[in-house]
């Protein structure tokens, strides 16, 4: 008996722990689902958006072009932008925003823009369902051409869009980078190293290199002119070359067009101002291209390297005491004095110009005479000279070897002097004052080889008063 009251009581007890136990299995199985539903929904989320962030869609929507990635400029391209909706749902509107590299010149384009862009343009597409494609294709040809390697042309774009369950606009980005060869080359030939006064010729050969004939508009353009360096057109230029033009800090001829493999020749000539010094090192830029609406397409690109030669000879002109106001029937005296430092040079012309020769006593000038002194220690006095009267004008004086001998080579070190004195003319009637100015130059040739030179030497400015 009392076993079987024992066996009752432990039944009974078995029974009161029993809704213990099946309110704990209730919510472990509740929590389970939660999670499960947390992760179904995170993975949910994930398939339909690529990804957890701002781009929602942006691995479900499939943006490929199409097209050769090397071309040659001006062949024709054609390049397709497919669109390919690989999301869930439908995509309720989609818009397709493409700029274009630049040079890039649409001939053709399978649907109109719905907004032409500075670069580019902009496509509605509407709606694409699931699984849908759409394509848009650009038909054209390259005006600028890749200068190095890593100079491609980019398509760069972004396609804007809804899914149909969705209210947000979602986007993706795309490009697509292409090497244009180019069809216009160009070379240079001529002198690197200058002497400042001194006349220069460079060549400069536009070659078409493709098999096809060349209609555009051409254009080389000189530019990152130094300062010092006036540059002009060459003699004997081509005669489908045109002039000229002139910018503040470059020069730009215009070419019509070229046969297949044809050059042409464009000469270009250069002046080194007298007295100029070239930054070290020193360049201009030659760039051949096409000019389309005022828009310049470079295709080709050199520099030419150059330097200044210092040759060494430096002059000086001054009055006695340097008195810069004199009166009418006054003696005007001058000094002109020359020095080579370095280089050996021959057959020296020095030039003294007076601006205003009617400012001079005429009569007075075949009696004057003029001193020379070296550091030698040589002395010459006399009045033999080359006078000459210009058109603008002015009257000059030169010496050279027949007049001073010495003139003939100057050594390094070599020194010189000339003095003289020219007597001022009265002023025409009613003229209470008139300005001269004085200028020194010299040319000559370098004994080395190097070509001739000319060199201008420093100005001065007279006032001639009637009352001083």
């Amino acid at each position: 008996m009392k076993l079987l009251l024992l066996g009752m009581k432990h039944r009974a007890l078995i029974f009161k722990k029993k809704p213990k136990s099946g309110l704990w299995h209730k919510l472990i199985v509740v929590i389970i689902l939660l999670v499960l539903l947390v992760v179904g929904a995170i993975l949910t989320s994930i398939f339909i958006f690529g990804h957890l962030g701002g781009r929602a869609g942006n691995r479900l929507v499939e943006v490929k072009i199409r097209g050769e990635q090397m071309v040659d400029s001006l062949a024709p391209s054609q390049y397709t932008i497919s669109l390919t909706n690989r999301e869930i749902s439908d995509l309720k509107s989609a818009e397709l925003k493409v700029d274009f590299p630049r040079g890039f010149i649409i001939e053709n384009i399978s649907q109109p823009c719905e907004e032409k862009l500075i670069s580019g343009c902009t496509w509605l597409l509407g709606k694409i369902g699931r699984g849908e494609k759409k394509d848009l294709t650009l038909q054209g040809y390259f005006l600028e051409s890749s200068k190095t390697e890593g100079d491609l042309k980019d398509f760069k774009g972004s396609v804007n869009f809804q899914l149909e369950d969705f209210s947000s606009v979602f986007q993706k980005d795309f490009d697509y980078a292409i090497f244009v060869r180019p069809i216009l080359s160009a070379e240079i030939t001529g002198p690197s190293e200058l002497i400042p006064g001194q006349n220069y010729n460079w060549q400069v050969k536009i070659t078409n290199t493709s098999d096809k004939k060349i209609d555009q508009p051409l254009e080389m353009v000189l530019s990152d002119l130094p300062s010092g360096l006036n540059i002009s057109s060459g003699e004997n230029q081509n005669e489908s070359v045109q002039g000229i033009i002139y910018n503040s800090d470059q020069r730009t001829w215009s070419i019509n067009g070229l046969e297949p493999q044809e050059g042409k020749t464009i000469n270009v000539s250069g002046l080194l101002q007298s007295g100029a010094v070239l930054a070290s090192p020193a360049e201009f830029t030659i760039k051949v291209g096409f000019l389309v609406n005022n828009n310049f397409f470079v295709q080709q690109e050199v520099e030419q390297q150059i330097s200044s030669r210092d040759i060494g000879l430096s002059l000086s002109c001054s009055t006695a005491n340097g008195q810069t106001v004199f009166a009418p029937g006054d003696e005007l005296p001058i000094s002109l004095v020359y020095n080579n430092s370095s280089l050996e040079l021959k057959r020296i012309n020095l030039i003294l110009t007076i601006s205003d020769g009617s400012l001079l006593d005429k009569m007075n000038l075949a009696l004057s005479t003029w001193q020379w002194l070296s550091n030698n220690g040589n002395f010459l006095s006399s009045n033999k000279w080359d006078v000459a009267s210009l058109k603008d004008g002015s009257q000059t004086f030169s010496w050279n070897s027949s007049q001073i001998e010495s003139l003939n080579d100057l050594m390094a070190g070599d020194q010189g002097k000339i003095n003289l004195s020219l007597k001022l003319n009265s002023l025409p009637y009613g003229t209470a004052s008139e300005q001269l100015k004085i200028t020194l130059a010299a040319s000559g040739q370098l004994s080395d080889g190097g070509g001739d030179f000319h060199l201008g030497g420093p100005v001065i400015t007279i006032n001639i008063n009637n009352n001083p």
